[in-house]
């Protein structure tokens, strides 16, 4: 597999690690070129993404912003509780 990225790795530890992962590699795909592609497949969460939210694109560019830290914010709570409670 060709290098894609360092975080590229450390998401499928983390997804293996959380019992989240279904498949990591490469991808075929004659609409997107001739080469493989690299994926990575995990169980669907529940949830949606910010810019699906009505609230969120409703919102002024300030509080778009102020929402998207807030986000940020709450996953790095969830990392850092997994990381002490799994000792990861």
């Amino acid at each position: 597999m060709p290098f894609v990225s360092g975080n590229a790795l450390g998401e499928v530890k983390a997804l293996k690690m959380k019992g989240q992962l279904v498949a990591a590699g490469e991808l075929e795909d004659g609409a997107m070129g001739s080469r493989p592609m690299p994926v990575i497949v995990m169980i669907k969460q529940p949830g949606h993404m910010l810019y699906e939210v009505n609230e969120y694109n409703t919102a002024s560019p300030g509080e778009q912003l102020e929402m998207r830290k807030q986000a940020i914010k709450l996953m790095c709570q969830e990392v850092a509780e997994d990381a002490v409670t799994k000792h990861l």
